[in-house]
């Protein structure tokens, strides 16, 4: 999947072209990249896990368009609530995008060293994106950690 992407990536800003094209580093990574929330529509993680196990957390969700890519996540836990949020990055020195369904999907462990019932929450994402399908919901799973 992330070979397609990064194909379906090139060929857009070989078509479009770039903006201010910088590949020598004058300016900033950060100042290249706008960072959003990206929806979640799919996770995948197990009923229950023993303790001292990594809980594979696997998320799935549309990207507003090609030029843009999974980031990061941030999780936040409060007692057995657990949010996890992921973020994207859009280029910003691309001009011109074709327009593709495009979608992330990401896998990553979280290790929990208590035994009990876990809360993950996964919001909806952001507002911000201009996209038909944006879903505004959220995603809740229960995880149990067995001693």
């Amino acid at each position: 999947m992330r070979g397609l992407f990064a194909k379906i990536l090139l060929s857009a800003i070989l078509i479009g072209g770039l903006s201010g094209c910088n590949l020598f580093g004058v300016k900033g990574i950060q100042d290249r990249y706008d960072i959003e929330e990206l929806t979640v529509d799919s996770v995948e993680l197990p009923d229950s896990v023993k303790i001292g196990d990594k809980i594979n957390l696997s998320v799935r969700g549309p990207l507003p368009d090609v030029s843009w890519a999974f980031d990061h996540f941030e999780l936040t836990r409060d007692d057995t609530r657990i949010t996890v949020r992921v973020f994207g990055r859009k280029d910003t020195d691309v001009e011109v995008v074709i327009m593709l369904l495009a979608v992330y999907e990401e896998t990553f462990e979280v290790s929990i060293d208590e035994p009990g019932n876990y809360y993950f929450h996964f919001p909806g994402g952001g507002d911000s994106r201009k996209t038909e399908n944006v879903f505004n919901g959220s995603i809740d799973k229960w995880v149990t950690v067995l001693p």
